[in-house]
């Protein structure tokens, strides 16, 4: 998604909020891999929160983990974006089906991304 329809989406859905007389505003990221274009995300939440400061604005983003850096988990717990993980099963089925694009198994940075998102959020 390029910047400047970034900016029409966030004006778009806060048009619809105001015109559906809603009080709240979730925005929800997925397909493909949302964290590829974090800054692009973070952007758009800190700008719809800018621009709507009366509307409550949530969010939330669905990953396969790979990206979960600390830097990139403290970013989103700052603006408390919600992270689902979507994982094929235990760590053999998971390198079976969703090796790196280098064909490397990833199960041990998911584990690392889960102890990150666990520490962030415990509950």
């Amino acid at each position: 998604m390029s910047q400047a329809t970034a900016d029409q989406t966030v004006d778009f859905c806060i048009a619809e909020s105001v015109r559906s007389a809603a009080d709240h505003l979730q925005l929800i990221f997925f397909g493909g891999e949302p964290l590829m274009k974090v800054d692009l995300l973070c952007w758009m939440l800190d700008t719809a929160r800018q621009r709507a400061p009366d509307l409550r604005i949530t969010s939330k983003l669905s990953t396969n983990g790979i990206l979960l850096s600390e830097s990139t988990v403290s970013r989103l717990a700052e603006r408390g974006v919600y992270v689902s993980l979507s994982l094929d099963g235990d760590p053999s089925l998971q390198a079976s089906q969703r090796p790196d694009v280098n064909g490397r198994d990833v199960s041990t940075k998911l584990d690392a991304s889960i102890r990150r998102l666990l520490a962030w959020n415990p509950a």
